[in-house]
């Protein structure tokens, strides 16, 4: 035990010499030069006592030393501590620290105006991780360009919101609360009370962004505290929180209780930029903490990326003439060098300038900065980055709570009908738009006809007399924010063309759909054709009581869903489908064009002859009946001139399908030829030379 203490003596004394001599070598010149880099991690000590201060060890890259800096706010006159920590003392990692000190051993300067008190630093302890200090004052660590989430192209966005693109600015968020208890640390006593706590200061600090935040479940976890303290990294632990009973259609948040974690200091409490996860210490839970990391989690980075030499990125310009390439890249968001006195004000003694000799003016009270005292706001195009995220990536998509519509079971009503649109909270109105479609008055086809309504509140009844598709879609409004919901289409009425469509398919595998914009493939008909018909809604309704009634050409009454029509039935070129259900009687009919198929005679004119040949197919006009479902032989051919004198007659018994004429010699002219099968059909078929 006596070489312990010896041990440690003898490193105290050599750390104090190098200290001592550090001291002694500066100039004033020197220590403006370390004011210059004012630290930019100031924390809030929570428990200060006289052997333990609480803070960040950062590394400064002026005086090539760390430097552990701290507010001490038991002192009377709140100095600010700086302590540089001699490159000999092992394992001083940057980030959260606790360290010890030695009492009426130091040095006072003043710098910039303040007076500051350099204080001996003699050791440190490991024991208190984030979770003993604040983790709302600490390095959230969002410093690398992992994300993926992709600068913002604004000009585009500007130009489709100028040209009145709905913005949904509404967004309401769903919020899942975790408690973590560490077996023998303290329990969390009141999770509920807890997590209603945190929504109501993230909508409290969100207030007027138009996101808004809705805690959906609690959760407490019992972790044991000998399996999280083995070894585990920083990033190690927040992943290891982070797989905790996570959810895809929210936000969680990880609180944690105070617990003694060796190594388990974090230097980030949100998972990235971009994501879905944050963690939060629960003496911090009513503090800007939650609201800065879920600005972490909607997309924002710190205002202080880039410029900060301790973040990745590209340092913005103060005039920010960069703006939308550099810094955290919202445009309207003042360059930040992160230089903070007291986490009340920028420290502008300090002199700074950008890249072009400019000084720096940042904004103390946005939230996504590091001026942990002041910070309240978020600026009007970080609002719109955090809209614009939720609502086109796919991570944050899924966050968006959900709306449930309800209405009739089948999407279809005879005469009226009532929807309901449940609410996430009292502060939530709906205005609904409600497009009727119907046919023209009078008509069976054609462009529906449109008429519009507005509704409100969340129960609303529609009514309708004859068949139309309605399309009803509502808009939830939160004071001045909105966000449009789905439509919801449904109709009522009888079964129509302007509802719905008609299907057809024969027993020969043929097909067609019919509306009141198109009446579709034609169907063939050469001798008796049996089909079956199927009606699709246009808003996917069931419908019951489903029947269809055709009077054809022959004057045939026939319903059904499966007909047998033949040629006579079809002799007008359509059939005329009337659909029937529980409403009643359409208020059109489908039309199916029907094409009559048979045996006809064909004409084929070449130099110095006329070729007569049996064909399958449309019967064309000039026949004189209809030819039956085979081809026939030609029985006779006899040519007429045009003045009707006949100049030549050809008789056939053997069955010929085809018949030549000798023409060599004829003037040219018009001809006509009649070919008969010689048992009463007989068709007449011009042709010229």
């Amino acid at each position: 035990m006596k070489q312990s203490k010896d041990r440690i003596k003898d490193g105290l004394m050599l750390i104090m010499v190098m200290v001592g001599v550090m001291i002694a070598g500066m100039t004033l010149t020197a220590c403006s030069d370390e004011e210059e880099i004012e630290n930019n991690n100031s924390v809030i000590c929570y428990e200060i006592n006289f052997q333990y201060f609480r803070g960040v060890i950062t590394y400064d890259s002026i005086v090539s030393s760390k430097i552990f800096y701290v507010n001490d706010t038991t002192s009377s006159v709140n100095r600010e501590y700086r302590v540089l920590i001699p490159d000999s003392v092992p394992n001083m990692e940057l980030g959260e620290a606790c360290l010890t000190w030695i009492e009426n051993n130091s040095t006072t300067f003043i710098a910039g105006g303040k007076t500051y008190t350099r204080v001996i630093y003699i050791g440190y302890d490991q024991k208190y991780p984030i979770s003993r200090s604040s983790i709302e004052s600490g390095d959230c660590g969002i410093t690398t360009e992992t994300s993926n989430f992709a600068p913002i192209n604004w000009s585009t966005l500007i130009r489709s919101r100028n040209a009145g693109e709905d913005e949904n600015n509404y967004c309401p968020i769903n919020v899942y609360y975790h408690g973590i208890e560490f077996t023998g640390s303290a329990a969390i006593s009141s999770p509920n009370t807890n997590a209603e706590s945190i929504i109501s200061e993230l909508n409290k600090y969100y207030s007027g962004s138009g996101i808004y935040f809705i805690l959906k479940g609690v959760t407490t976890h019992k972790v044991s505290e000998r399996e999280w303290e083995s070894s585990l990294t920083n990033s190690e632990f927040c992943n290891k929180l982070y797989g905790l009973d996570g959810h895809g259609n929210g936000i969680d948040i990880y609180e944690l209780n105070d617990i003694n974690i060796t190594d388990a200091t974090v230097a980030g409490t949100s998972k990235d930029i971009g994501e879905t996860s944050l963690i939060v210490r629960l003496k911090n839970r009513n503090s800007t903490t939650v609201s800065h990391e879920m600005g972490h989690c909607l997309g924002l980075y710190h205002t202080h990326h880039g410029t900060d030499p301790n973040e990745s990125g590209v340092p913005e310009y103060a005039d920010g003439s960069n703006g939308l390439i550099a810094g955290d890249y919202i445009p309207d968001t003042p360059a930040d060098p992160n230089k903070w006195i007291g986490g009340v004000e920028y420290n502008s003694a300090l002199g700074l300038v950008d890249g072009k000799r400019q000084s720096y003016n940042p904004d103390p009270t946005l939230l996504m900065s590091y001026c942990h005292n002041v910070r309240n706001r978020f600026s009007p195009m970080q609002i719109t980055a955090m809209q614009y995220h939720i609502n086109n990536d796919g991570i944050l998509k899924s966050t968006l709570a959900e709306y449930a519509v309800t209405g009739p079971a089948s999407k279809h009503f005879k005469s009226s009908t009532t929807l309901t649109l449940k609410q996430n909270d009292n502060l939530e109105s709906v205005i609904w738009t409600i497009v009727h479609k119907s046919a023209p008055a009078g008509a069976e086809e054609g462009a529906l006809v449109e008429t519009t309504e507005t509704l409100y509140g969340t129960n609303i009844t529609i009514s309708s007399s004859k068949s139309e598709i309605i399309e009803a879609t509502p808009r939830v409004m939160r004071m001045q924010h909105g966000r449009t919901l789905p439509t919801v289409m449904i109709t009522s009425g009888a079964p129509s063309p302007f509802t719905g469509q008609l299907l057809w398919e024969s027993t020969g595998g043929e097909h067609g759909v019919t509306t009141n914009m198109s009446h579709g493939e034609p169907m063939s008909v050469s001798g008796d054709v049996t089909f079956d018909l199927s009606y699709l809604d246009m808003a996917g309704a069931t419908l019951s009581g489903l029947d269809y009634r055709v009077v054809t050409a022959a004057n045939r009454v026939l319903s059904g869903k499966t007909m047998t029509v033949n040629k006579a039935d079809c002799s007008q070129g359509f059939l005329k489908v009337r659909t029937y259900d529980d409403c009643g009687a359409s208020d059109g009919y489908f039309t199916i064009p029907v094409t009559v198929y048979g045996a006809y005679y064909g004409v084929n004119v070449a130099d110095g002859s006329v070729t007569f040949d049996s064909r399958m197919g449309a019967t064309p006009t000039g026949g004189k009946q209809m030819a039956p479902a085979a081809k026939r032989s030609i029985g006779s051919v006899v040519v007429y001139d045009a003045s009707g004198n006949e100049v030549k007659r050809m008789e056939a018994s053997d069955g010929r399908m085809s018949a030549e004429v000798n023409t060599a010699g004829w003037p040219k002219g018009e001809y006509k030829a009649v070919v008969s099968d010689g048992n009463g059909y007989t068709q007449e078929i011009p042709f010229a030379i």
